[in-house]
């Protein structure tokens, strides 16, 4: 469910703190603040200190395929797992999980989704 389909005051329950896909700025998170949605860009994988306002409408659920990635510190493979939750979009926590590779890809949830915002590099 995309959050122009939601109800604005189930928002925060949904979708703060989740990864979404900005229609123009590409993933993301978001986060919500009241009746205000806003977007977090990782520009060089570094937090965007300033969010950007943004309108429901333009924010889809974002969903990373699974499979084997090169990285900068080496290849993993990254596994979606079955969850049941409130929460309906791309919370790393809940849906995403590394099989094998790097130590450093399990320290956060924000490191393995930045890593899947890089797009997807198929190990052969």
């Amino acid at each position: 469910m995309n959050p122009c389909d939601a109800l604005q005051q189930d928002w925060r329950m949904y979708y703060d703190g989740s990864w979404m896909n900005h229609r123009r700025y590409g993933p993301g998170q978001v986060s919500v603040q009241d009746t205000d949605m806003f977007f977090y860009r990782y520009p060089d994988d570094k937090v965007d200190s300033n969010p950007t306002r943004v309108d429901p409408a333009d924010l889809l659920c974002w969903w990373p395929r699974s499979g084997a990635y090169n990285t900068p510190g080496g290849a993993v493979y990254i596994a979606r797992k079955a969850t049941r939750s409130m929460r309906k979009s791309a919370h790393a926590g809940e849906h995403y999980v590394v099989r094998w590779g790097k130590v450093f890809m399990r320290s956060t949830s924000t490191t393995l989704m930045l890593q899947l915002r890089k797009g997807h590099s198929l190990v052969e």
